[in-house]
C-alpha cells in the first residue's frame, strides 16, 4: 500500500480521492489555508491588509461586478419643504414619492429634487479634484465588499461645510476610541509612524453589520475566505502540477560518486536536448547504477471541477451575485432575468439603500437638516405588467397621457393633458356643430361630459341613423300622400 503524509494526514495514493482529501482538511482545518505541495501548514490572517491582498480571480469578479453596478444608479438630492429659490427644484411623480416614503420611512409629500444650484450637489458632482463621483461610490463599494469597511474624509471649507471628499485606503485606517468606549476618532497612515489622526466629524465610516466587531465591519471577502483561500489553493496546485507534475518525471541514477560539476553538466545537457518551456525542470541526478528512472503520478484531475464549482457558487452567494450574472453563456433568458431581478432587490437595493443613508446623517446635515440623498429604484419593472396598467388607466379615464409619461421619466407633451377617449370605428360624417376647431373645444366638451354613456363618434352616428330614417319617413309619407290623392 502506497502511503504519504499531506498537512500531518497519512493518505493511501492506492485510493486516492482529491475531493474526499479536500474535504477532510476543510473539516480539520475549518477552512484555514493549507499547502498540498509538501509544504507546512500555514495559517492565512483575515486581517484588512490580507483581505486585500486576496481579492483576485473569483472573489474581485463578484466585488467589481457590485460596485460597477450600484456606482451606475444615479444618486440624487432632495429637500423637505422650505420655498428658497436661489436653487432649482423639480416636482416629483406619484411613484417617486412612494418610493421615497418607503426607502426613508418619512412621508415625501413635500419633498422636491434640487436639480442645480446647490453646494451639496456640486460637491456630490465633483467629490474633489481628481476623481469623480462614479469613482468615488465605485471605489467605496469595492472596500466594502473586500473590507467590510470604507472612509471618506472631509474637506471643511471656512465655513466649517466639506469642500471636498476624498475617499481613504480602509486597510490603513484604524479606530479609535476613549476609555468609555466613545469614538474620538481615526488614525490614518500604512505603519505606527506615520499615521495622521482624523476627527470623527472629519470622516464619514461605511460599514457593514459584523456580529463580532462593534468597530469594523464583516465584508463578503471574509465571509467567504475560506472558499477564495480554497480555490486560490487549488489553482496554484493545478499550476504546479502543469509546470513540472509537482515532482520530477525522469531520474537519472549514475554508478558512483557524482561530484557537483558532473551533476550540473549532465543536468544542462539533459535539458538542452530533451526540455522544453512547458515541461520545465522534470529531470534530476542521482547517484547508484547507472540507470533511468520515470516517475508517475495518480489521477489528478479526478473532482477537482466540482470542488472548484463548488467554492465559485459559495464565493458569488456571499456577494450576492446570482451565477447567471457570471456565466451568461449557461443561462436560459428565463432564468437570467430572474437572477437580474433577484440580484438588483436583495443584493443592490439594500446597499444602496445603507449607503444613501449614512451620507445623508453625516454629510446632508452639515448643509441643512432638511436635505437627504437616495439612489434611484434600481429593480428592473415588469415591462409587460407596466403597459397592461397603462392601457387600463387611460382607458377608464384615470390618468392623462402626460400623467403617465410623467412616471416613465418622460417630457409632456402639449396634446397629452386630456384623458384618453376609447377609439371606435367612425360612421358617417363628422359631428354636425361639433366639428374640432385649433384649440380642440369640441375634443373637450365630449370629455368633460363622462356622464354621457356615448362619446362624439357614437353620438354623431346617431344623428346620422336619425337624420336617414327621418328622410325615409318623410319620403314614405310624401308618396303615402300621392297614392290616397
Amino acid at each position: 500500500m502506497r502511503t504519504t503524509t499531506i498537512c500531518g494526514m497519512n493518505m493511501n495514493l492506492n485510493r486516492y480521492n482529491p475531493v474526499t482529501a479536500i474535504k477532510a482538511l476543510i473539516q480539520r482545518y475549518a477552512y484555514s489555508t493549507f499547502e498540498l505541495m509538501g509544504r507546512n501548514y500555514v495559517h492565512r490572517p483575515t486581517d484588512a491588509v490580507s483581505l486585500v491582498n486576496c481579492c483576485k480571480g473569483w472573489p474581485y469578479i463578484c466585488a467589481s461586478r457590485n460596485a460597477e453596478t450600484i456606482a451606475g444608479v444615479p444618486l440624487r438630492l432632495y429637500v423637505r419643504g422650505g420655498s428658497r429659490d436661489y436653487y432649482k427644484r423639480k416636482s416629483l411623480s406619484r411613484e417617486r414619492k412612494s418610493y421615497l416614503s418607503q426607502v426613508t420611512g418619512k412621508q415625501a409629500d413635500n419633498v422636491d429634487e434640487i436639480t442645480e444650484g446647490h453646494p451639496l450637489l456640486d460637491l456630490l458632482d465633483y467629490m474633489n479634484g481628481e476623481q469623480t463621483r462614479s469613482e468615488v461610490i465605485e471605489g467605496t463599494v469595492l472596500w466594502q465588499e473586500i473590507t467590510g469597511d470604507a472612509y471618506w474624509y472631509m474637506e471643511l471649507g471656512p465655513l466649517g461645510v466639506p469642500v471636498a471628499i476624498w475617499p481613504l485606503m480602509s486597510q490603513y485606517v484604524k479606530v479609535v476610541r476613549n476609555s468609555a468606549g466613545e469614538l474620538v476618532g481615526y488614525l490614518y497612515g500604512k505603519t505606527e509612524n506615520d499615521r495622521i489622526p482624523l476627527g470623527r466629524e472629519e470622516v464619514i465610516h461605511f460599514r457593514y453589520p459584523n456580529p463580532r466587531n462593534a468597530d469594523y465591519g464583516l465584508s463578503p471577502l471574509e465571509a467567504a475566505f475560506g472558499a477564495a483561500v480554497l480555490l486560490e489553493s487549488q489553482q496554484e496546485y493545478e499550476q504546479t502540477m502543469y509546470d513540472s507534475g509537482g515532482m520530477p518525471e525522469v531520474a537519472l541514477i549514475v554508478k558512483g560518486e557524482v561530484t557537483e560539476e558532473t551533476r550540473k553538466r549532465m543536468y544542462a545537457e539533459w535539458k538542452r536536448k530533451f526540455a522544453s518551456k512547458r515541461s520545465g525542470d522534470k529531470f534530476i541526478v542521482m547517484q547508484g547504477d547507472c540507470d533511468v528512472k520515470t516517475f508517475g503520478l495518480p489521477p489528478k484531475d479526478v473532482g477537482v471541477e466540482f470542488t472548484q464549482r463548488f467554492s465559485r457558487e459559495e464565493i458569488a452567494a456571499a456577494f450576492g451575485v446570482p451565477m447567471t450574472l457570471l456565466q451568461l453563456a449557461e443561462a436560459a433568458k428565463a432564468g437570467a432575468e430572474a437572477g437580474h431581478y433577484a440580484y438588483a432587490k436583495f443584493t443592490i437595493e439594500p446597499k444602496l439603500r445603507r449607503m444613501a443613508e449614512k451620507i445623508t446623517e453625516q454629510l446632508c446635515a452639515k448643509f441643512d437638516e432638511r436635505l437627504f440623498v437616495a439612489f434611484d429604484n434600481p429593480v428592473p419593472e415588469d415591462q409587460e405588467l407596466r403597459l397592461k396598467v397603462i392601457q387600463t388607466r387611460l382607458n377608464t379615464r384615470m390618468t392623462s397621457i402626460n400623467e403617465e409619461r410623467a412616471i416613465d421619466g418622460l417630457e409632456p407633451v402639449a396634446w397629452g393633458e386630456e384623458p384618453m377617449i376609447p377609439q371606435f370605428p367612425t360612421f358617417g360624417m363628422p359631428p354636425r356643430g361639433e366639428e374640432e376647431d385649433d384649440e380642440g373645444k369640441g375634443y373637450r366638451k365630449s370629455a368633460e361630459n363622462v356622464s354621457d354613456p356615448m362619446n362624439r363618434y357614437e353620438r354623431s352616428f346617431k344623428r346620422d341613423l336619425e337624420g336617414y330614417f327621418g328622410q325615409m319617413a318623410d319620403e314614405v309619407v310624401k308618396r303615402a300622400g300621392e297614392v290616397l290623392d
